[in-house]
């Protein structure tokens, strides 16, 4: 088969995903101001995308290659960039609850501004570090610079973005529960409801931005390592498995892991809580790291070393994904959806997010897929 189909296949999912972002608000709910979200996400996102992506598919060598991920930046550049946007945020925040009009319900320094700072600035060291391993596995660069196909890749941005930006509507539903009827009973407090989580208040722009960016090199790079185990694979040319493989793997399933572990004291067990957006993360990701880890690590040569990681890795994870999802169920504050039914007389609307960590892996899995069965051998 042509290797050529791939960028066809990302195109494919780029149009599909287009079509739901410019759908009804009924049918794909928004996050708030609709037409902030329509802008960064459709208009300065999705669509340039899927014009550069589309370019690359219509040229039949492939030779012109219009890739997003920036593979021949150096490390550092990436993570001065990522640490950049991250600490903008909050710092915005800081800004505007010093000097707007009720600055402390848009955001609320004395609360947020340390967990907002330390968090954006650890997960900006995370993906930049990330992007650095995986730009020192032996053998990736070279293969890239021969890659014809690289534009294909750039389906993780329009992915990335439509769950980020279902994380911000979660949000903004998190805050006001019963946003979406306010809005159509025309009620004027439905914005004083979501002040703090607003797409019109800086610092929840250029915190959305960040995570785009941080999801989209984190994603990114692991979608180039895995392609780049599968196609050597098909050559008959496994890769060797490394260190730098071995850090990716595991960097990637302590992120799920942290999205499990409940906040508050972890020795204190009366003052833990979870967050449902978070821990559902963790509940739906994690497993299917795990399933991703075994096909990965069989794709790479045979070695004691690879062997070794791999039942350690998958033991070791599968153990610390039942126990915490057990001590999720047992000690969760949070009402079930039963109890949640009873005392409400109606049951909990499923929100898109829920699913963004599904969404996301079976969208890469297909083109995972179709990347195996167009490689030629």
């Amino acid at each position: 088969m042509n290797e050529a189909y791939i960028v066809w296949v990302s195109v494919a999912f780029q149009v599909v995903i287009l079509i739901l972002s410019t759908a009804p608000q009924n049918i794909y709910p928004k996050a708030q101001p609709i037409w902030i979200n329509f802008l960064i996400a459709t208009v300065l996102i999705q669509v340039p995308v899927l014009i550069l992506t589309g370019a690359a598919s219509s040229l039949v060598t492939g030779e012109a290659s219009f890739a997003l991920y920036p593979a021949s930046t150096p490390a550092w550049v990436v993570g001065l960039t990522l640490l950049t946007l991250g600490i903008s945020s909050p710092l915005a925040g800081l800004l505007e609850w010093r000097f707007r009009r009720h600055g402390n319900e848009v955001f609320d320094a004395k609360k947020r501004f340390r967990g907002h700072f330390l968090g954006n600035l650890t997960g900006a060291l995370a993906a930049a570090g990330f992007f650095w391993a995986v730009e020192r596995t032996p053998g990736f660069t070279a293969w890239l610079e021969s890659y014809q196909y690289e534009s294909a890749f750039n389906i993780v941005l329009p992915l990335v973005t439509l769950v980020i930006f279902a994380f911000v509507r979660y949000q903004q539903l998190a805050d006001c529960p019963n946003l979406d009827d306010k809005i159509k009973a025309d009620h004027q407090d439905w914005k004083s409801c979501i002040r703090g989580s607003s797409l019109s208040n800086a610092h929840q722009v250029l915190n959305t931005i960040f995570l785009i960016a941080v999801t989209f090199i984190g994603a990114s790079a692991v979608l180039y390592l895995f392609s780049y185990a599968i196609v050597e694979s098909r050559h008959n040319t496994p890769i060797d498995f490394s260190a730098q493989l071995g850090l990716a793997i595991s960097a990637l399933l302590v992120f799920l892991i942290v999205c499990g572990l409940p906040q508050g004291k972890l020795w204190d067990s009366k003052t833990w809580s979870w967050n449902r957006a978070v821990y559902l993360t963790f509940l739906t990701g994690t497993p299917a790291t795990l399933v991703a880890t075994m096909v990965w690590l069989a794709l790479v040569k045979d070695s004691p070393t690879r062997n070794i990681f791999a039942i350690t890795i998958v033991g070791a994870g599968y153990l610390l994904y039942s126990s915490i999802a057990i001590l999720g169920v047992v000690y969760s504050k949070r009402p079930s959806s039963l109890s949640s039914i009873e005392n409400d007389r109606q049951p909990e609307r499923l929100q898109l997010h829920y699913f963004a960590g599904a969404i996301l892996a079976v969208a890469l899995t297909i083109f995972l897929g179709v990347l195996y069965f167009t490689s030629t051998p």
